[in-house]
């Protein structure tokens, strides 16, 4: 999980880069998705596991749900980086997803909160509200934080459904028709021809590059992680990953992080880390 972390740390960058180029978020996912399709079903015929590529019919329609979260979690992620236009503010909203794992234990599975929970809970809505607030010198796009926020509960979504299909199908399986039916999706939004036009040939590179590092290896590493580590559990290496991204941030892209985001920033890490501490005892 850490080696994910520290892998995921270079896709903000990356992308924004990529974004400069003029290549749209959906032309970016489309070929993330597909390369990394290509690469999965490659490696299991490599490693002798082609045989977990089949699904059965009973297991088909949880694969393709799975999928489909995963395609909308990517969507609202990064148009919600292209309407923020700023790492450190995404990083800080994105990494309320624990938090609402821990809503969706209350409200779906009728779990019970405590007052620490209650408090846990107010301190990253504290936090986030701190690093949204705007600055003389940085105004918050209010359709940006909205659409991580999208996306910080379809990561939890994402991570509570991956542990529970993990027990009945094989990893690779779940994740290889999770990135065919994402891939699907995003043919489906825009032409393919469309997007191979769209990129120019300076582009190529990070597009490789993100759907290797970024898609292909990110998630092998996440979806085997999950067979041994709780979904909750597997989010506290997660802050390797606020760390490398912020210092990545400030040296390619000149994005420093803001008094605000730094109060905030210390807020959501605090209430996430005494979340997992409360969960281990």
């Amino acid at each position: 999980m850490v080696a994910m972390r520290v892998s995921l740390a270079t896709i903000e960058v990356v992308g924004v880069l990529l974004m400069t180029l003029s290549v749209s978020p959906i032309t970016l996912l489309s070929f993330r998705f597909w390369i990394a399709t290509i690469l999965l079903t490659g490696f299991m015929i490599v490693i002798g596991k082609s045989a977990e590529l089949r699904v059965s019919r009973a297991n088909l329609p949880a694969v393709i749900g799975q999928g489909l979260i995963m395609a909308v979690h990517t969507l609202f992620y990064w148009y919600g980086i292209k309407a923020l236009a700023n790492i450190p503010l995404t990083l800080i909203l994105y990494h309320t997803w624990p938090l609402w794992v821990l809503a969706f234990s209350a409200i779906f599975l009728k779990e019970k909160l405590g007052k620490i929970d209650i408090a846990i809970a107010g301190l990253g809505i504290l936090g986030s509200m701190i690093a949204m607030k705007s600055t003389s010198s940085f105004v918050v796009n209010p359709v940006g934080c909205l659409l991580i926020f999208g996306a910080a509960i379809t990561m939890a979504m994402l991570m509570i459904s991956a542990r529970r299909l993990s027990k009945r199908i094989p990893a690779m399986t779940t994740l290889f028709y999770s990135f065919l039916t994402s891939s699907v999706v995003m043919a489906l939004i825009q032409n393919p021809g469309i997007s191979f036009s769209s990129v120019p040939a300076s582009g190529w590179g990070y597009i490789f590059f993100l759907g290797f590092v970024s898609t292909f290896l990110v998630y092998v590493f996440m979806y085997q992680g999950l067979r041994y580590l709780k979904a909750s559990d597997a989010g506290l290496s997660s802050y390797i990953r606020i760390a490398v991204a912020l210092v990545l941030a400030f040296v390619v892209l000149h994005q420093a992080i803001t008094l605000n985001q730094a109060i905030g920033a210390i807020l959501v890490i605090s209430s996430t880390v005494l979340l997992f501490k409360k969960n281990k005892q």
